[in-house]
């Protein structure tokens, strides 16, 4: 029989229960630029008179998923995003010319507002990535690993996606977790944006096309403390 004519098999229901895909032994939690200019009220959110309470309100779901990601050996891995100008490609200074041509970016390296907000701790064994784009898969680890890389060395298959901001960096590390053929969970009360009517709809695009959204404590169950990923 001509294989070219043959019907794909049907799917079995159960590879795809929120057990099965959230597995410690291949998940990773990604936790997105939770940075002092976002979230700390003398970062530059504040001083550009953004409401920053409804990205504050995320810190103590995100340190949640960490600690249960460390009790069940699920790798965490951390990104500081910079918004440098000599960073930038093209499109990136069109858009600070558009947006922010007020002499200053957010998260510039080497500064304090760049630096992880203070009660975000990443622990020894964790992954920092950092990045000049809005994707977390744009950046590197300290050996220059990019996380593509990262994730596949590690076996994963599915990505938990929490932190800041909804819109950009969120949206733009889920979306292609899910070109990239990973799994993709987002905690709804782990992600956040100062632009309110953003969140919702963003959630529900996900929901729809991209991944899996879950309440914070409906992943956290699937993470049992086993010790470490073999």
């Amino acid at each position: 029989m001509d294989q070219r004519n043959e019907l794909p098999k049907p799917p079995n229901p159960e590879r795809f229960t929120d057990a099965e895909i959230l597995k410690p032994e291949h998940t990773a939690l990604i936790v997105v630029d939770m940075q002092n200019d976002f979230l700390d009220p003398k970062g530059k959110f504040v001083k550009w008179k953004r409401d920053i309470s409804p990205m504050q309100a995320v810190v103590p779901h995100v340190n949640q998923l960490v600690e249960a990601a460390h009790k069940a050996g699920v790798p965490v891995i951390y990104t500081l995003g910079y918004e440098d100008l000599e960073f930038r490609d093209e499109p990136g200074q069109w858009r600070y010319v558009r947006f922010e041509s007020d002499g200053e970016v957010c998260s510039k390296k080497g500064t304090w507002g760049a630096e992880f907000y203070k009660d975000i701790h990443p622990r020894a064994g964790d992954i920092v990535v950092e990045k000049h784009d809005w994707s977390a898969f744009t950046g590197t680890d300290a050996l220059g690993n990019r996380l593509d890389q990262i994730l596949r060395e590690m076996g994963t298959i599915t990505i938990v996606v929490a932190g800041v901001k909804t819109e950009v960096c969120v949206d733009d590390t889920v979306i292609e977790g899910k070109s990239r053929g990973f799994f993709v969970v987002i905690p709804r009360e782990a992600v956040a944006t100062d632009r309110v009517n953003m969140q919702e709809p963003h959630l529900e695009k996900w929901d729809f096309k991209s991944g899996k959204v879950m309440r914070t404590d409906e992943v956290i169950q699937n993470w049992p403390a086993k010790g470490s990923r073999s």
